[in-house]
């Protein structure tokens, strides 16, 4: 009766972990900057312990912005990878296209079985409705939205990242001082708007497209006299005329 050697006994732990449950962990941190702030990576990675190996994880978004930036160490503490994604095209995201490549890239690694889609953008739907018909266990991360109501029957389950806490609620140190994150998610928002935008917009407009995404905001609660300081506050938007007529706002180059 021959003994197993080291060697085999290596090489069948080799093949043991090959066929685990490995996951692989996609954010669009661009979407889910509240999220982030509020602890929301370390949690999410505390939950996916049970599912086997987190073997690949990426977060994408422009790491520069003022609203991602702060988040960097977070990412980094938890292991992910920061993709820089650029947007030399008004309304083109680049962060989504590249987010649909490394997903479906990964969806061919057969030693990966269950993959997680973090986002709040509806444009993924199909992206987690194919990944399910190429037979991976989809596991996906947001808030309550139109994108978690069309792709819930494509994941094996969804975990619901809540909705931002109203700023009335927020205790401030000082008048009109509130909290860092809840500035950074509206500006993510603002930034979000402006880049679907094919054009410049009318701030006439701009205004309720913002209570649309977000219908607690309120410029005064995070601290500015006007809507137009909060989005010079942003640092990334550009507006005309600043004297007479009609403002209009555009992301700036």
């Amino acid at each position: 009766m021959k003994l197993p050697t080291r060697a085999d006994d290596f090489s069948h732990k080799k093949k043991e972990y090959t066929m685990e449950n490995n996951t692989a962990v996609f954010v669009d941190a661009e979407n889910l900057t509240f999220w982030a702030y509020n602890n929301g990576v370390h949690d999410l990675m505390k939950s996916l312990q049970s599912q086997g190996p987190v073997v690949i994880r990426k977060a994408y978004g422009k790491w520069t912005s003022p609203q991602l930036s702060p988040l960097q160490q977070e990412f980094n503490i938890n292991g992910f990878e920061l993709i820089q994604t650029y947007h030399p095209i008004t309304g083109k995201n680049s962060a989504d296209i590249k987010m649909v490549v490394d997903a479906m890239e990964a969806a061919t690694n057969p030693c990966l079985q269950t993959i997680v889609l973090a986002t709040g953008d509806s444009d993924f739907s199909p992206l987690f409705r194919k990944l399910r018909e190429m037979g991976k266990k989809v596991i996906g991360v947001g808030p309550l939205s139109k994108l978690s109501e069309c792709v819930q029957s494509s994941c094996t389950h969804y975990i619901y990242t809540g909705s931002p806490s109203p700023v009335s609620k927020m205790v401030a140190l000082f008048p009109g001082e509130v909290q860092s994150h809840e500035r950074a998610h509206a500006f993510a928002t603002l930034h979000k708007i402006l880049e679907a935008q094919d054009e410049p917009i009318l701030l006439t407009k701009l205004k309720p497209l913002m209570l649309k995404e977000d219908n607690e905001f309120d410029h005064a609660k995070l601290g500015y006299e006007s809507f137009k300081d909060f989005l010079l506050a942003s640092g990334e938007v550009h507006l005309s005329p600043m004297i007479a007529g009609p403002v209009y706002a555009s992301l700036a180059s």
